[in-house]
């Protein structure tokens, strides 16, 4: 009778070993598939970046959160040598960005690059293999388009703060010389106290002695100037008004949570020399709801919207201008700084609360 119920036992303990790992296995699978971002990577870097996850990623890159033996955060990008990238096509590509980086990030709203890129290694338990990456600045509360993704649009009188902090770091980029060619929400990340930091230079070109000339079609369909949409062989376009188009469709969003059609470029959903696939941004297309959060939006508003999106880049306003507006001015006074710090501590509760 014994050695019965020790069979039993046995039996008993063998299968609900084999359940749980059966559970395990695709409790794992539906949460790589379901919250990418949450799923902890047994990985280090160079022994020197233990990485616990996916921050960012697109095209050939992906962004980690890294952590080093004194828990400093930091954003890694990095490309493995198994893409199809060359080592040098990898480091060029990564060594671009830096160099961008080095003669823009002296402003307080930019991304800073902390090392030169390395070519090196990432440990996965016992398998090496072979990377190219940079580290750079990590912007604790990521990107705005996840607030608005997941919470919906801000409340209008906190915005002109935000764009005021965007347009003052893209006009210093401009005053570098450089167009930045891939500007939106997802490229616009926030620091600890949710201050801007415009990142992904990874499109950006020094056109200071092409007077801000561009030949070559850069950037996010959806956010693109008419002028860039259209872009053909032999055409060329004023980076730096393509810029400003971009931001205003960016204010569009902050304030409306949806694309406007009346602002997107014409052609097919892709995405060119940039990090994210337009399938990803998860935004709705401009609907009944969205047009009567427009029609709520104040005068000031809708004309600094339509002055940054107009059809003719000739007529677009510079960043100068954008700043000297009055909806910006109207929102650039210590009052408002509680209420922003508040709102965005409250939708980033809300985010983490699911």
């Amino acid at each position: 009778m014994s050695i019965s119920i020790f069979g039993i036992i046995l039996k008993f303990v063998i299968v609900e070993g084999i359940l749980i790992h059966f559970l395990k296995l695709h409790l794992k699978q539906y949460l790589k598939k379901k919250f990418p971002s949450l799923i902890i990577l047994k990985k280090m870097i160079d022994n020197q970046f233990k990485i616990s996850s996916v921050i960012g990623q697109g095209g050939s890159a992906k962004v980690f959160l890294g952590q080093d033996v004194s828990e400093n955060k930091y954003a890694i990008k990095v490309i493995a040598n198994k893409q199809n990238f060359s080592k040098n096509a990898a480091k060029a590509v990564l060594n671009h960005e830096f160099d961008i980086l080095q003669q823009v990030s002296d402003h307080p709203n930019i991304i800073k690059p902390l090392f030169e890129p390395t070519e090196g290694s990432v440990r996965v338990g016992n398998k090496t293999e072979g990377i190219n990456y940079n580290v750079l600045e990590f912007a604790e509360n990521g990107a705005i388009s996840e607030f608005v993704r997941k919470c919906g649009h801000f409340e209008e009188e906190l915005v002109p703060l935000f764009m005021a902090q965007i347009c003052h770091a893209v006009n210093h980029i401009h005053s570098k010389g450089v167009a930045h060619l891939d500007l939106k929400l997802e490229n616009i990340l926030l620091d600890s106290m949710f201050n801007i930091k415009v990142c992904d230079f990874g499109s950006a070109l020094n056109v200071a002695d092409q007077k801000g000339s561009v030949s070559k079609q850069r950037g996010t369909t959806v956010y693109m100037a008419p002028e860039v949409a259209s872009f053909k062989s032999g055409d060329s376009y004023n980076g730096f008004a393509a810029d400003v188009y971009s931001l205003g469709v960016s204010l569009f969003l902050m304030l409306v949570g949806e694309f406007p059609t009346s602002v997107i470029g014409q052609g097919s959903v892709d995405t060119i020399d940039t990090e994210c696939k337009e399938q990803e941004l998860e935004y709705q297309l401009e609907s009944s709801v969205t047009q009567q959060r427009r029609d709520l939006l104040s005068e000031g508003a809708k004309d600094l919207i339509n002055q940054m999106t107009q059809a003719d880049f000739t007529k677009r306003p510079s960043l100068e201008q954008v700043l000297a507006h009055p909806w910006i001015q109207s929102g650039m006074n210590s009052e408002i700084l509680p209420l922003v710090y508040d709102e965005m501590t409250s939708r980033k509760e809300h985010m983490t609360s699911f």
